[in-house]
């Protein structure tokens, strides 16, 4: 399957760019992304100081614990990534696609079950990283 013009200009713009600005512009996102988790961290910390260190313990618990779920799935998106990049590299836009659709069902599935894992297992979890009853109980 031939590629596509849309596509073709999209590989040109992309190889008029330095290899350098290429990375940057392909890291933006995720920077942007990990350090919005971040910054959101900080505005509960933030919201939640002054409700007492109960509360400050409880979030910071919470904020790691959803963090650490969530870096079970940072591998999906880079193998995703690899795979349609792959296809359309070889000029098979569908089979691209294809991945895209698999990525998000696998996506979907991980996230479901760890999702009913950590509802059913969160308060054996959250006594685990912490031996104080309030802040579980808050957590």
């Amino acid at each position: 399957m031939p590629i596509d013009a849309q596509t073709k200009a999209e590989i040109e713009a992309t190889a008029k760019l330095g290899r350098n600005r290429q990375i940057v512009v392909l890291a933006l996102p995720v920077i942007l992304a990990l350090t919005s988790h971040s910054l959101i961290g900080l505005v509960d910390i933030w919201l939640i100081g002054n409700l007492g260190e109960v509360a400050l313990a409880a979030v910071g618990l919470a904020g790691f614990s959803m963090y650490a779920a969530g870096a079970s799935m940072f591998g999906v998106n880079p193998a995703v990534q690899a795979l349609v990049g792959r296809e359309v590299g070889r000029g098979t836009r569908g089979a691209g696609i294809a991945v895209i659709n698999s990525g998000l069902l696998a996506g979907a599935g991980i996230g479901s079950v760890l999702a009913l894992v950590l509802y059913q297992w969160s308060p054996f979890i959250v006594g685990l990283l912490s031996n104080d009853p309030a802040v579980t109980t808050a957590a």
